[in-house]
């Protein structure tokens, strides 16, 4: 198995940041939401203006939510540092990911090895600093832009177009 890409990372804080911050404000559908409940905002406040009239539900309900995603975020990114720690030593994770024509495998400072196929690759997202390969059994696979060792971040996604995930 020849490799072809090489990324090494050590799964800092701001690492964890990204993707939580793209889980829980960034994904197409919580955007949809977000936007819906803002115009449900901004409408029953101009009904309140214009007409002295609201639903007081709308005023509660509508702060609550985007509040629970901020804490909901702040709380996983805590959660996720401190298993992180925990379970390497104190230390933060470092892990390592070859990628060869026939898989993607990834190597933890714990020890932990895990292997997945192309076809077992659901989608590829990226952020402004990572990419991140999503399979069918919801696990994520984290590759820093910046932390290739070999080869780039440019090539590997247009390998991985070739191989057929989506991007």
């Amino acid at each position: 198995m020849e490799t072809l890409f090489e990324n090494r990372y050590i799964r800092t804080p701001e690492i964890i940041k990204e993707i939580y911050r793209h889980y829980y404000f960034k994904r197409p559908l919580i955007i949809v939401f977000d936007i819906l409940f803002a115009i449900s905002f901004i409408s029953n406040l101009l009904c309140l203006i214009i007409e002295n009239t609201c639903t007081v539900s709308t005023f509660f309900v509508l702060p609550v939510f985007f509040l629970f995603q901020v804490i909901m975020y702040m709380k996983t990114t805590k959660t996720v540092l401190k298993r992180d720690t925990e379970v390497n030593g104190g230390k933060l994770m470092e892990a390592v990911t070859v990628v060869t024509h026939e898989c993607v495998q990834s190597t933890a400072s714990t020890g932990g090895v895990s292997r997945i196929l192309f076809t077992q690759i659901k989608n590829t997202i990226k952020t402004k600093n990572l990419i991140l390969l999503c399979t069918d059994a919801k696990m994520i696979y984290i590759l820093p832009k910046s932390a290739f060792t070999k080869g780039t971040s440019d090539e590997f996604i247009a390998f991985m177009k070739s191989k057929g995930v989506k991007i």
